[in-house]
C-alpha cells in the first residue's frame, strides 16, 4: 500500500507531503526541477519498506523524509527484498513502473530534512551493512494518478537480481521515485 507520497522541488532540500499526484515519463510532476550546484574552485558543478530494519539496528526512529523518496510503501516482504528486483515492476494506482538498481546513497540522508541536524551513524550504518544501498529506483513505463492508500504490488524479476549501485551518475531525464541527492540512471528511489 502507498502509505507517503512527496514531492522534492529543489534535488536534497525539503519537500512537500501529498495526498495524490500524477507521474509520468518525466516522474512526479515538479519532482527535483531546481538543483543548487557548488560552484566553488575545485568543487564546480557537485550535486549538493526497509526503514524498519534500519531503525532496529540504530535502535531510534528513521524518518523517511531524510532519503527524499517519493513513494513509501507497506508490502508483505522482508527486509531489503527491493535490492533484488532489479527488472521487476510496480504496479501502484493506475502507475506502472520498471524497478531498476538499488539506490545508492550519499551523505544528504544524514542531514535531518526540518534543522539540518547531522546523524553521520545512519550513513555509516548503510555503509558497513548495506553497500550503501536502501531503496530501489524505478522509471514510469505507464503514467497515471497515484493517491496514498492506494495498493501496490510488487512483480519480482524471474530470477532475483544481485544487488548493484547505479553507476550512471548523470543528470537523467525524469522518470522514477526519491532518490539520493545524485541522479542515477533509473533517478529516483522508492522505499
Amino acid at each position: 500500500m502507498l502509505t507517503d507520497l512527496a514531492r522534492w522541488p529543489v534535488k536534497s532540500l525539503g519537500g512537500e507531503a501529498l495526498g495524490a499526484a500524477r507521474l509520468d515519463w518525466r516522474g512526479l510532476g515538479g519532482d527535483r526541477a531546481h538543483a543548487l550546484l557548488d560552484v566553488r574552485e575545485g568543487r564546480e558543478g557537485r550535486w549538493l519498506a526497509s526503514r524498519r530494519a534500519v531503525e532496529g539496528a540504530l535502535g531510534r526512529p528513521v524518518e523517511l523524509r531524510r532519503f527524499r523518496t517519493n513513494l513509501h510503501l507497506e508490502l508483505d516482504v522482508p527486509a531489503f527484498a527491493e535490492e533484488g528486483w532489479d527488472g521487476g515492476r510496480l504496479q501502484v494506482g493506475e502507475v506502472t513502473l520498471d524497478l531498476g538498481n538499488p539506490c545508492a546513497r550519499c551523505v544528504i540522508p544524514t542531514r535531518h530534512p526540518d534543522d539540518l541536524s547531522r546523524w553521520p551513524e545512519l550513513l555509516r550504518w548503510l555503509h558497513r551493512h548495506r553497500g550503501a544501498l536502501f531503496g530501489v529506483n524505478a522509471r514510469v513505463v505507464t503514467a497515471g494518478r497515484v493517491r496514498v492508500g492506494d495498493r501496490a504490488t510488487v512483480t519480482e524479476p524471474p530470477v532475483p537480481a544481485v544487488p548493484r549501485p547505479s553507476t550512471d551518475w548523470d543528470v537523467a531525464p525524469r522518470g522514477g521515485l526519491g532518490g539520493s541527492s545524485l541522479a542515477p540512471r533509473w533517478n529516483r528511489g522508492a522505499s
